[in-house]
């Protein structure tokens, strides 16, 4: 996980969270999310998502339904 802070939010406030798949491997992916306020940009977060196994808690393919939905979020959309 990496955060960049470009600027300072003070509390209470109101920001929209802008979301996007950049990658999807076999069984994982990453996801790349900035905070606005009006139309600049606060912060940017990549984090690195790994689908485990509930019994095994080892990694597991991405399933087809999944797939299509971060397909449909993802930067090659």
């Amino acid at each position: 996980c990496s955060v960049e802070y470009y600027l300072p939010l003070h509390f209470p406030g109101t920001v929209e969270i802008g979301s996007v798949v950049s990658h999807i491997g076999r069984t994982s992916y990453t996801l790349i999310q900035a905070v606005f306020v009006k139309d600049r940009c606060y912060a940017v977060a990549e984090v690195i998502t790994v689908l485990i196994g509930p019994e095994t808690t080892k990694p597991v393919p991405i399933n087809t339904e999944l797939r299509t939905t971060l397909e449909e979020i993802s930067l090659d959309a």
